[in-house]
């Protein structure tokens, strides 16, 4: 029987610890960016309504952070954590907080507003990331929180899956539909 050998281990490629540390920076890196982006838009919630109070614009700062679909195509992985805020928030189930994203929606659109922020926003973004949060608060509001809760069920409702991931709930028609109940 031959001898082991253990001279391919006398230098270790240290190539895989340099992934590790490039993956963790690249995540630190997309934290940072996730925090500026919600405090940008906490000061947009105050442009778009100076009456709102610090504790509803972080609310809904909130809303819009657990709603949002990072790097999937969809928010759906996150339903349970959508869900749960969206039950126990009367203040985000009502005509009020989807009023406020559509003005936030639409300061995200006005130039003035990059230019009051300095310049360097990525306002195309952030309007996708209201976007999408009006999107989901106006499924809550027009189909209820249980079919939310069903979207990513083994049997979704496919007209209602449709209709959600094509945003179009974020429409005037959905949206005239919910506030004036």
């Amino acid at each position: 029987m031959a001898p082991l050998s253990y001279a391919r281990f006398d230098h270790i490629d240290s190539d895989d610890d340099d992934d590790d540390a490039a993956q963790q920076r690249a995540g630190e890196q997309r934290a940072g960016k996730h925090s500026q982006s919600m405090r940008i838009i906490h000061k947009l919630l105050h442009r778009a309504d100076p009456d709102i109070t610090d504790a509803a614009a972080s609310h809904l700062v909130d809303f819009i952070t657990v709603q949002h679909r990072g790097v999937h195509p969809n928010n759906l992985r996150r339903r349970e954590e959508i869900v749960s805020m969206l039950r126990g928030s009367r203040e985000l189930l009502c005509k009020c907080a989807a009023e406020r994203l559509l003005r936030l929606g639409q300061v995200c659109v006005d130039d003035k507003a990059n230019e009051a922020l300095g310049g360097g926003v990525e306002f195309a973004t952030l309007l996708r990331v209201c976007t999408e949060a009006l999107n989901t608060l106006m499924f809550a509001l027009v189909e209820g929180v249980d079919a939310f809760a069903q979207l990513g069920s083994a049997a979704p409702d496919k007209r209602l899956l449709d209709r959600y991931s094509r945003l179009r709930y974020r429409g005037s028609r959905a949206i005239r539909r919910a506030i004036l109940r």
